[in-house]
């Protein structure tokens, strides 16, 4: 008898009791997943809460205006083409001023009147490389001063470094012929502001200035 119940202490657990230890841990594992889910929400809803704001405050009428960009500043020169009888355009290109120039003559009679100039810059087939010609405008009329080829001005210049030269022209029909027009040229090319003051013997004397006669040289290239 005493060996029989000795048989029955030395038996296995039942597996009853293996599977409810089995089921405690896990649903131990689950609720403690769960803990520390609920807490990783936590610290993640704090974080985003303690970031400033990124959406602008400023009321409607609090607002910086709106600068555009500064356009680039156009040239004082263009390429234009010459006309034929039927004021068509012809294959010669020259050069000009965008818009009139502005300044200022005097003579025995006015002083200080209103001036319109224009100069007509060509290719030449022999040096110098352009022939110059300038167009006045006396009381800023649209018909240029005419005159006869005995009428000889002194033209003097001041380029941008305060340099003079002294340069000479002739009128022919409308418009006035520089006589040297390499030297004008050169001039040109160094751009700048330049200033002109043109004295017509026993007449008219003519002030005007390029403010800024940058953008010469590309148009030359132009022609």
């Amino acid at each position: 008898m005493d060996n029989h119940n000795q048989q029955l202490n030395n038996r296995p657990p039942k597996r009853k009791d293996n599977t409810l230890k089995i089921i405690l841990i896990t649903v131990g594992s689950i609720f403690l997943f769960f803990i520390v889910l609920t807490i990783i929400m936590v610290i993640a809803v704090e974080s985003d809460i303690s970031q400033p704001t990124t959406e602008s405050t400023e009321k409607p009428g609090e607002r910086e205006p709106f600068t555009p960009p500064e356009k680039p500043q156009e040239s004082f020169w263009t390429v234009r083409y010459f006309v034929d009888e039927f004021r068509e355009p012809t294959e010669e290109k020259y050069i000009t001023n965008r818009s009139r120039l502005k300044g200022t003559f005097s003579n025995s009679a006015v002083t200080d009147r209103d001036l319109g100039v224009d100069f007509i810059i060509a290719k030449s087939t022999v040096n110098p490389p352009v022939s110059i010609a300038i167009q006045l405008y006396e009381y800023g009329r649209n018909h240029p001063v005419r005159g006869s080829t005995s009428r000889e001005y002194t033209i003097l210049v001041q380029c941008k470094d305060g340099e003079r030269h002294t340069l000479k022209g002739r009128h022919s029909t409308d418009r006035m012929l520089i006589s040297n027009p390499e030297q004008l040229h050169e001039i040109l090319m160094r751009g700048g502001r330049i200033g002109f003051r043109i004295t017509e013997e026993y007449g008219a004397t003519y002030l005007f200035f390029i403010e800024n006669a940058d953008g010469y040289k590309e148009a030359v290239a132009e022609l």
